[in-house]
């Protein structure tokens, strides 16, 4: 029997969102490995706010999964490796970290392994359907006759709003170096579409690559040295077929552009920031801006200047974007060496807010769905999470009416039988709330009915219902939200 109870808050709390940033934490006393300054860090959000934190820490690769925003943590190991001279196997880079609209967590990464007279590699993705709690293994490709460990952030991942997964990555397996763009179904692994990209007058391998996609259209973009130069250009794909076939549609080489990120702008189309040779007059070699060029079809724009710094800056920079603002995180060397952090809008301009962490480095950054900053970074062999504009409950405006819709985690979870799932409506609306399987089935129907502002809870009781894994989904006006519960005998 379900139980349908109205809530109404006739009192403001304090504020539930972070105005400032917070003080960096330690996720993990264990350290990772950083002795070359370089640590590749993956770092997903989920659609109800979900954080994943994967970092290389060579013989092991480990996820810190939190529910509450960062604040804790739980730790789970996605694959072993070992770190021998001539023979055995050694965990590589991570290229990415993403969730599915069902919140399952996918891990793009790579594995090595070696003997005396040749090596191989395999791009490998690692799945998590409990909530970070076990992965297991998803996807791999395989590819012999060498590598090498010296350059990293070779291949991108990105998850779709129809559940489909989209890498580009490097490959080893023809005469000469190609890039690889693969589409896979989140539900069962299959590859649904595989294409070679143009081959573009590059050597060696790509220094980071980045994808994504809209409609039927996907965009490919990766940075790669120029032959017998000692610098990068980079080099930008797009196919209007769902990625049947891909043109080459811009090559920029000016002064070292490498790091690319696709971010889609408010008015359409969308912004590839990377960085560059510096803008300023004068300026050196080595000097450094992060710029920004609108593109709309195979139109491309002058670059538009977002940072300037001074000192060479190789470490590869993160950049998201929620409506219509920019947020940028990158490895700063000079005047002082550490992690910077702000954000502007599209159009440049002088930034909005600032963080500088000195000391810290390989910066990871992630945006939920509500605007909140999540930023992950190296100091002293250990990881350090900031946050910034983070909700941490539904907030209420002074009549008791919640600001915006939301879902909340079920309790108690895990549950024998029954649990608790509340949530928030601020506006009256039509609400269904309905419980899953993981195979797609509906098991209960716990609320379906016209429903009044406020926040709202409902009860379910699973006593004829087997232990696992269970999703529950929110509908109301135009929001949709999907958690999991875990019912336990």
């Amino acid at each position: 029997m379900k139980t349908l109870s109205l809530i109404f808050l006739l009192i403001i709390s304090n504020p539930t969102t972070l105005s400032q940033w917070g003080s960096p934490r330690a996720v993990d006393t264990a350290a990772v490995f950083s002795s070359t300054g370089r640590v590749p860090i993956g770092i997903g959000v989920g659609q109800q706010g979900e954080l994943a934190i994967v970092p290389w820490r060579v013989d092991t690769l480990v996820c810190y999964f939190s529910t509450d925003n960062g604040r804790t943590f739980t730790r789970s190991v996605i694959d072993h490796g070992w770190n021998f001279y001539y023979s055995g196997e050694n965990i590589g880079p991570v290229e990415g970290v993403g969730f599915d609209h069902l919140s399952n967590i996918f891990v793009l990464w790579r594995k090595y392994a070696y003997d005396e007279l040749v090596g191989w590699y395999s791009f490998r993705i690692s799945k998590s359907a409990d909530g970070g709690r076990t992965f297991f293994p998803y996807w791999a490709t395989r590819y012999f006759g060498g590598t090498s460990t010296s350059s990293l952030l070779k291949a991108a991942l990105f998850i779709d709003a129809k559940n489909r997964i989209h890498c580009v990555w490097d490959s080893v397996d023809y005469s000469g170096y190609k890039y690889v763009y693969t589409e896979l179904s989140a539900s069962d692994s299959s590859i649904e579409m595989q294409t070679r990209l143009p081959t573009v007058a590059a050597s060696g391998f790509p220094a980071s690559m980045d994808v994504y996609t809209e409609l039927n259209v996907v965009h490919a973009a990766l940075s790669a040295r120029k032959p017998r130069e000692a610098r990068s250009a980079l080099y930008y794909f797009r196919s209007a077929d769902s990625g049947r076939t891909f043109s080459l549609t811009l090559a920029v080489d000016t002064l070292n552009a490498r790091n690319p990120r696709l971010l889609r702008r408010a008015a359409g189309g969308f912004l590839l920031v990377h960085t560059s040779g510096s803008l300023a007059p004068g300026a050196s070699y080595n000097d450094t801006a992060i710029v920004a060029r609108s593109v709309m079809d195979s139109s491309v724009s002058q670059p538009l200047l977002l940072a300037e710094q001074a000192g060479y800056a190789s470490n590869p920079i993160d950049a998201q974007k929620h409506d219509s603002t920019i947020y940028i995180a990158y490895t700063r060397f000079q005047p002082v060496y550490g992690v910077s952090f702000y954000q502007t809008n599209e159009f440049g301009g002088t930034p909005l807010d600032s963080l500088f962490l000195p000391g810290h480095h390989s910066p990871a950054l992630a945006i939920d769905s509500l605007g909140g900053k999540y930023l992950v970074s190296v100091f002293q062999n250990r990881i350090y999470l900031s946050t910034k504009d983070i909700v941490l409950d539904v907030e209420q405006n002074r009549e008791g009416i919640p600001n915006a819709f939301h879902l909340d985690q079920n309790y108690p979870n895990p549950f024998n039988p029954t649990t608790t799932i509340e949530f928030a409506l601020p506006t009256s609306s039509h609400a269904t709330l309905k419980v899953f399987d993981l195979l797609g089935r509906e098991v209960a129907t716990l609320v379906d009915e016209n429903l009044p502002v406020g926040v709202h809870k409902a009860e379910w009781n699973a006593k004829d219902h087997a232990s696992g894994v269970y999703l529950y989904r929110l509908q109301a006006a135009d929001f949709v939200g999907t958690k999991k519960l875990l019912l336990l005998r």
